[in-house]
C-alpha cells in the first residue's frame, strides 16, 4: 500500500471519530474531519466568520489532496500526526 494513498490514510485513521486538522484563526477552535460509520465529513466552520455550516461529506481522497499540497514528507507526517491526535492542531 502506497504511503499517502487514500487506502493508506484510511487505514492510518481507522477507528478515529474526530480528526482535527487546524485551528480557527479567530477563536482557536479545532476544525477537521469527522468519521461516522465509515463515512467521512469535513467540519469547516466553527461559526466565527459566516455562521455555522454543517459538516460536508468528503472522500478519503480529500485528505490525500491536502497532504499532496505540502512541500515535504516532514510536513505531511506532521499533518498525519495531528489527524491521529498525536499532536495539537496549529
Amino acid at each position: 500500500m502506497e504511503k499517502y494513498s487514500a487506502e493508506w490514510v484510511q487505514e492510518e485513521l481507522k477507528g478515529k471519530k474526530w480528526m482535527p486538522l487546524r485551528r480557527c484563526s479567530m477563536c482557536n477552535q479545532a476544525i477537521g474531519y469527522i468519521q461516522e460509520e465509515g463515512l467521512l465529513s469535513f467540519a469547516s466552520s466553527c461559526g466565527c466568520t459566516r455562521g455555522y455550516t454543517p459538516a460536508e461529506p468528503r472522500s478519503w481522497d480529500s485528505i490525500v489532496s491536502t497532504l499532496a499540497m505540502q512541500s515535504s514528507d516532514e510536513i505531511r507526517d506532521k499533518i498525519m500526526e495531528t489527524l491521529k491526535g498525536e499532536r495539537e492542531p496549529a
